[in-house]
């Protein structure tokens, strides 16, 4: 590089030009550079729900999530592997890079879990508000899926928690006792003692009317958020606010626990309720289940 500090000095002018040519081209380059204000950028997500009712959360993590966890981390190109396991049910969310086809992904989740998943498993894939469901549909069918239920996909950043009035009394579960009486109400076995402190995976509300539960709702933490779960109220003690007041005192306790949001998911039914304790909903889940094989299929497997 000494010849060209050479030439700059002997030359001052053609210096003086060619550094004007580079600063005129980048100034042309970035002037003509795509700019959006939004970018749109849709990371290929796809969530795996396993349903087994009747297990406690510890077992759906040992017996189902941390299975499905090791055989779908075999698959290229994931980015982020997330899970969470409630009573009943699991659920492992794969967010991929973005350079990932969709369908692609869909594809090799789907041979996956087909392998070691039982007779009865469903796929649920995740679709933005302004996105089309149609050819995700297509391409499941295609795969030989059939469309079990739409649910809508709520978050709460948390910023803004509204405080209603409760008409009834409500409080965590944190005695043996409470958990008792809710488990002969739900038909479940009661949470464990070791469960019920601040130390515990979830935290379990109720709304009390009396002696009588009339309300329930439950946070699961989930890696820096909290799933929000089995959202119920009595039907004689609906349209009192108590379902606000719930998720109230809930959202509340999330963020004194340090989640950064709520997550859950919701039928048409729940969807009237949770944006007015300030959820926003961000897409829709489209789960899918494999078709039922005719008598002639059947035949064709067994060969």
């Amino acid at each position: 590089m000494q010849w060209l500090a050479e030439v700059c000095v002997k030359r001052p002018v053609f210096a003086t030009m060619l550094i004007l040519s580079l600063v005129v081209v980048g100034a042309f380059s970035f002037l003509s550079l795509g700019v959006d204000l939004f970018p749109k950028i849709d990371f290929p997500t796809i969530t795996v729900t396993v349903l087994n009712p009747g297990a406690s959360p510890q077992e759906v993590e040992t017996e189902i999530t941390d299975k499905v966890e090791e055989a779908v981390n075999t698959i290229s190109g994931i980015d982020e592997l997330r899970s969470t396991s409630i009573e009943g049910i699991s659920q492992v969310f794969v967010q991929f890079v973005l350079e990932k086809d969709v369908n692609v992904a869909a594809q090799e989740v789907d041979v996956i879990v087909r392998q070691h998943a039982r007779p009865g498993f469903a796929i649920s894939v995740a679709i933005a508000n302004d996105e089309p469901d149609q050819p995700v549909r297509a391409a499941y069918k295609a795969l030989g899926y059939r469309l079990l239920r739409t649910e809508g996909f709520f978050v709460q950043p948390l910023h803004q928690i509204p405080s209603p009035p409760a008409v009834v009394s409500i409080e965590r579960v944190q005695t043996i006792e409470r958990a008792a009486q809710l488990a002969k109400i739900i038909r479940r076995r009661p949470i464990a003692a070791d469960l019920l402190g601040d130390g515990a995976p979830f935290r379990q509300y109720v709304a009390v009317d009396g002696d009588a539960i009339v309300g329930r709702v439950r946070s699961i933490d989930a890696v820096g958020a909290t799933w929000c779960a089995a959202m119920y109220v009595e039907p004689s003690h609906r349209r009192r606010g108590i379902g606000q007041a719930l998720m109230a005192k809930m959202l509340h306790d999330d963020r004194a626990f340090g989640s950064r949001c709520s997550v859950l998911m919701a039928t048409h039914a729940g969807a009237l309720l949770y944006p007015r304790v300030g959820y926003e909903r961000l897409g829709t889940l489209l789960i899918f289940g494999p078709k039922k094989r005719t008598a002639h299929e059947q035949a064709d497997l067994s060969r």
